[in-house]
């Protein structure tokens, strides 16, 4: 049978909630695939809920970054301080799992937070076992966070209010000298495991099943953009959107796997046609940035194509080269030389210990 205070209930009797989750999360997609469920967090020592634990010692100004970086966290630790004193009962925010009471609030709060659900999806779920949750108006978050200047006893107050399940519109609350208030939307600290009725969103994310374009950054210019056909995918395959645009970049040309020995001999930069020497710094980088092309992994390429450019340099002089004794492009300094200049190119490069050889 549910033991319950106004806003406080302990129960093993099933019931339907909400939950406006993320199907691009790990640990939704991990739980939903394995078990079906998500829980809420466990800890080993339940006074110790504070991941961070506020410095006394600080003072002076801070900047706008360190403002937006902390001040949210300051919300939770107020709240979570007032908690273990008055109310050590209820779920702890920062362990609980958020769960909205019916659909109607789901999308009231959709409405009044468009930038937390974002590509969320709304998914229904049912308690499974014994569970403890407690509901309170969200409100009073929103006008916590709100950067006031505010006495500590003002801030302990809020929380107060915050956890006894008052709504915010039962007071006269100002923000920066004006009148502040908020219609009630109820959110649901839940301790305890819920179970999905619906698995399959998490099989194809919404946004890999009917992305057909996507903008991408060549990467010579700022504005050097061009749009790429992903097709039109498929619901029932495992194919992620990343793995979607690296499919579409290589059959398009953009992306290569690899090139043949003599890239870049046909491909060799303008600027150093006269000196016809490439430090292997460069073309690593232009591997990268995509000039003349993007290579996914350009290290490996170089090192397997280096020792190709030379024994093809040896034998038809196209290359020539001078490369560390392990045949790999570990030293970037050395440099490749062109067929036009591979007659005067020198020989010998000057080594420490013999740890540089001429090829």
């Amino acid at each position: 049978m549910p033991t319950s205070t106004p806003n406080l209930v302990a129960s093993n009797e099933q019931r339907d909630f909400f939950v406006w989750v993320n199907p691009q999360t790990f640990l939704i997609r991990a739980n939903v695939t394995a078990t079906g469920q998500f829980s809420s967090a466990e800890l080993i020592d339940p006074d110790e809920s504070l991941p961070f634990v506020r410095n006394d010692k600080f003072g002076g100004l801070v900047t706008p970054f360190l403002q937006n970086v902390t001040h949210n966290y300051g919300v939770e630790f107020n709240l979570e301080m007032t908690r273990r004193r008055e109310f050590p009962r209820y779920p702890c925010r920062l362990m609980a799992v958020y769960l909205l009471d019916d659909k109607a609030a789901a999308r009231k709060y959709a409405d009044r937070h468009p930038e937390h659900v974002g590509n969320r999806v709304l998914q229904k779920v049912k308690t499974v076992g014994g569970y403890t949750y407690s509901m309170h108006d969200s409100g009073w978050i929103d006008y916590l966070r709100i950067p006031h200047f505010w006495r500590p006893e003002r801030v302990e107050a809020v929380c107060r209010d915050y956890w006894t399940g008052r709504q915010v519109r039962q007071y006269k609350l100002t923000s920066f000298g004006k009148p502040w208030t908020a219609e009630p939307l109820v959110e649901v600290l839940y301790d305890g495991t819920v179970e999905f009725y619906d698995r399959s969103f998490v099989t194809v994310p919404p946004s890999i099943g009917t992305a057909r374009v996507m903008p991408v950054d060549q990467g010579i210019f700022e504005d050097d953009l061009r749009t790429i056909d992903l097709g039109a995918g498929h619901a029932s395959g495992a194919e992620t959107l990343c793995g979607r645009v690296i499919a579409a970049l290589k059959s398009q040309g953009p992306l290569s796997e690899s090139v043949g020995a003599g890239y870049v001999e046909w491909n060799w930069l303008p600027a150093l046609q006269q000196a016809g020497a490439w430090p292997l710094a460069s073309p690593r980088q232009c591997f990268l940035n995509g000039t003349p092309t993007r290579l996914l992994d350009p290290d490996t390429v170089l090192k397997q194509k280096t020792v190709e450019f030379v024994g093809q340099g040896a034998r038809m002089s196209p290359v020539k080269c001078v490369i560390s004794a392990g045949g790999s492009h570990r030293n970037h300094r050395l440099p490749l030389y062109n067929a036009a200049n591979a007659a005067t190119a020198p020989w010998r490069w000057p080594r420490r210990a013999g740890r540089t050889r001429s090829v």
